[in-house]
């Protein structure tokens, strides 16, 4: 019998820490299957086009996952931005993209992600999350708000366990982890 491999689903996937974690899980072994915007993604990786803002796009892209692979083991959610600026120079739109962006696209992957796991009776969610949250970065008023969100996770019921913990060497982010047990 051939071995399952695991699968690694992550968004924002093609630059920066989210390239980096990506590329760990393929070095982990992991079939890593990266969701952006772009229309190219990175090397080794599977790319799907999909928008955290676009529920439709994400509901899509887990089901082609789940069409070629059957299950999803890790949900890594990295997509995000930053806004720089005094916040009276902000304008609300922007700080509300933000906000779609950065909080609610995950919330939205979750919930495409959350069943899967549930049938499956086991997966990890990782949420990155900056610093900001604990320690706001000055002239990043938005960005630190959106980035205080350990408590999420911990609401999702009682087959999950959730830790907060550094991300590593950056020291620039946290990792809100939500791990699913089986009751069986």
């Amino acid at each position: 019998m051939t071995p399952v491999k695991k699968v690694c689903v992550i968004t924002g996937g093609t630059s920066g820490i989210g390239l980096c974690t990506a590329q760990a899980m393929l070095e982990k072994g992991y079939t890593v299957y990266e969701l952006s915007r772009r229309a190219e993604g990175a090397p080794g990786m599977k790319h799907i086009m999909a928008d955290v803002t676009k529920e439709e796009t994400l509901a899509a892209a887990v089901q082609e996952i789940l069409k070629q692979e059957d299950h999803i083991d890790v949900l890594i959610n990295n997509a995000g931005f930053g806004i720089s600026g005094a916040v009276e120079f902000t304008k609300t739109e922007d700080a509300q993209h933000q906000l779609d962006v950065n909080f609610f696209g995950m919330v939205r992957m979750n919930r495409q992600v959350l069943p899967v796991m549930r049938r499956q009776c086991h997966g990890r969610i990782v949420n990155l999350s900056s610093v900001a949250g604990a320690i706001p970065i000055p002239f990043q008023t938005y960005y630190s708000a959106i980035s205080s969100d350990n408590g999420y996770c911990g609401s999702f019921g009682s087959s999950v366990h959730a830790s907060t913990t550094s991300a590593g060497p950056t020291k620039a982010h946290t990792l809100s982890t939500c791990s699913f047990v089986s009751s069986r």
